[in-house]
């Protein structure tokens, strides 16, 4: 089996996969897409322009024809549709996922005037603003545009014109949206990618890339992967370094690894002419190929890149309440479900800078009397109470309606707090506190340390510290799975700890300490996409959010 890629971003190149019926043939593949199920869709330039396989590679069905003259690219929504844009036929349709066309943007093979700004010549993708449903469309070839539309298809503005400096595009190819709503552009003959806000302001842009086409962000674990059709001409078509290659980045741009960044060819780990990428619910890798435009000669047009599993190497124990929390090894992952981490993450989502964690309350209004710049709010827990002095308790229903933007915040709580400290203590190294809102973050971010730990303590700090919890159980184990890439069913783990005895308390009326919306915030799996992160500030341990 060959592997490519580096770092943490390692692959095996699956040859073969996806097997088509007698007679059919792809040409070549411009877009990829894969469904809720794994389905993968193949928007092609062959006599069928839409093959659908399962996540095996086995033939399910295809559609579109006669409806698509010319493939170009594909958008899976999470309203469970799809965008098909065609460059070709200068029209962007949503469809279902059997084909069904339920709206058309554009008109059938009439361009708009070539470089009017106006919708469509020779469009080539759509993003959709995760936030509000919102949509973009690069508009391509024949125009240097971004148009941004109404879910409901009413366009708003639009923004770019021809040139290579800020908010200028030669060959506006490919457009993505990470989790915050923020727009990139690959901009293809200029090199870069360039990101903007959603309302088109220019934000930045990245270099040092070798004309980049496909695009897409896992919106989760806040990574772009790029594919770049390679920067070589005839002379030094040879030589290594300038594509075809796949680019992984985080959504800040800075650059993670490459993947197979060698001269372009047929063997396995080469790629020719990289126009599509996307990614599984597991992360592995499609990319489509537009071989035939770029060779004129019948070659590979998609390739499947299956994550090779890098964590058997890793030493994962999971332990249990602060005994084990004083012996930890390794990297720690500080597990506190009911309720200090998911406080904690909704904090960060709601714009806390930092977060010190300390294990007494006494710590806590110790550092605000001598360091109040560190110490804006104090926020824990005694017995599931806030304590005096405090101005947060530890309730994620509370949090959830506090503006923490720019703050920094000290946090004490009988149990994450306490582990947290403990696992200091003991010398483990990376620290990240977790909760289920943020534990596919955590696996991510934990496979993404450069070097890989060898050894991971999964701590289960339960009630007080001192005796198991249901919650915080199976948190541990449901982290284990994500990092050995196994994905549990959320839902089924979430009824399984509401017909426990732990979350009784949210719904005692003698506890009113305990909000019943604390336990349903609690169990929404993987909201977040961030994990949290702890490292030794002038000696205090400090939480800060890593990753979108």
């Amino acid at each position: 089996m060959v592997t490519i890629g580096e770092g943490q971003f390692i692959y095996e190149v699956q040859e073969g996969w996806g097997q088509l019926p007698a007679g059919y043939t792809f040409k070549e593949v411009a877009a990829v897409g894969c469904d809720a199920e794994d389905n993968v869709y193949a928007f092609n330039r062959g006599e069928h322009p839409m093959i659908v396989f399962d996540k095996d590679g086995n033939f399910i069905e295809s559609w579109g024809e006669g409806v698509f003259p010319r493939a170009h690219g594909i958008t899976m929504s999470p309203d469970g549709t799809m965008f098909c844009t065609d460059d070709g036929d200068h029209t962007v349709r949503k469809c279902t996922l059997n084909g069904e066309v339920l709206l058309t943007l554009g008109t059938s093979g009439h361009p708009a005037g070539f470089m009017s700004g106006d919708p469509f010549n020779r469009c080539t993708h759509v993003a959709i603003d995760p936030r509000n449903g919102d949509f973009f469309v690069s508009d391509g070839y024949g125009n240097a545009r971004i148009h941004k539309y109404s879910p409901d298809g009413r366009l708003l503005f639009s923004w770019g014109e021809s040139g290579n400096g800020p908010g200028q595009f030669n060959i506006a190819h490919n457009i993505c949206t990470s989790r915050d709503g923020r727009v990139y552009l690959a901009d293809r003959e200029n090199h870069r990618v360039q990101v903007f806000d959603s309302d088109g302001q220019f934000l930045d842009q990245w270099v040092n890339m070798a004309r980049p086409c496909g695009l897409y962000i896992d919106q989760d674990a806040g990574l772009v992967y790029i594919g770049e059709l390679g920067a070589a001409i005839g002379a030094n078509d040879q030589a290594r370094g300038l594509g075809p290659r796949v680019s992984v980045y985080d959504t800040d741009g800075k650059l993670l690894a490459r993947v197979g960044d060698g001269p372009e060819g047929l063997q396995p780990g080469q790629f020719i002419a990289p126009h599509g990428v996307c990614l599984d619910s597991v992360g592995n890798i499609y990319v489509g190929e537009v071989s035939w435009t770029h060779t004129g000669q019948p070659a590979p047009t998609m390739r499947t890149l299956y994550v090779k599993e890098t964590y058997g190497f890793m030493e994962i124990r999971i332990g249990s309440l602060s005994r084990d929390a004083n012996e930890a090894q390794g990297a720690a992952l500080v597990i506190d479900v009911f309720r200090a981490f998911t406080t904690a993450a909704i904090a960060f989502d709601r714009g806390a800078e930092r977060i010190t964690l300390v294990a007494q309350v006494e710590e806590a209004l110790e550092i605000r009397r001598q360091n109040p710049a560190i110490a804006d709010i104090l926020m824990g827990e005694v017995d599931g109470r806030r304590p005096d002095g405090f101005d947060y308790g530890n309730s994620p229903y509370e949090a959830s309606s506090v503006d923490f933007a720019g703050k920094s915040i000290v946090q004490s709580t009988r149990a994450g707090t306490v582990g947290t400290a403990a696992a200091g203590a003991a010398g483990c190294d990376p620290i990240y506190v977790t909760s289920f809102v943020v534990a596919g973050a955590t696996a991510r971010a934990l496979l993404a340390e450069d070097p890989l730990p060898e050894r991971v303590t999964i701590l289960a700090m339960g009630d007080q510290g001192v005796n198991r919890s249901d919650e915080d159980e199976h948190c541990a184990l449901y982290l284990r799975n994500r990092i050995e890439g196994r994905n549990p069913d959320p839902e089924a783990l979430r009824k399984l700890i509401m017909s426990g005895g732990a979350t009784q308390k949210f719904f005692d009326e003698g506890q009113p300490q305990y909000h019943p919306q604390d336990a349903a915030l609690a169990l929404q799996v993987d909201r977040y996409g961030f994990a949290m992160r702890v490292t030794r500030e002038d000696g205090l341990l400090v939480a800060r959010k890593v990753g979108q």
